[in-house]
């Protein structure tokens, strides 16, 4: 997916229905499930601008599975580059 970001870290999509829509993430956390020893990609975003083309679908459930593909998309990313920097405390 291609996408911009901004001096404010701010996550402007370049393509597909949402072109034009900017996001910023907030809290992101991997949880562990015990059960099968995986884990759970959880975070909240907040949409500072929102462009989307008209339809008969539910926009914020492909918008949140659109930003939780870029999420991980951007994860992947910081890994191969090893940019990847945590700020925050635990919570």
């Amino acid at each position: 997916m291609k996408y911009n970001i901004d001096e404010n870290n701010a996550i402007e999509l370049l393509e597909g229905f949402y072109k034009g829509t900017k996001i910023l993430y907030d809290k992101v956390q991997l949880l562990p499930n015990e059960e099968d020893d995986e884990l759970t990609l959880e975070f909240n975003y907040d949409i500072i601008e929102y462009k989307a083309e008209m339809t008969d679908k539910e926009p914020e459930v492909i918008l949140d599975q659109i930003v939780g593909d870029l999420l991980q998309q951007l994860i992947y990313e910081g890994l191969e580059k090893q940019s990847i920097v945590y700020h925050g405390g635990t919570e």
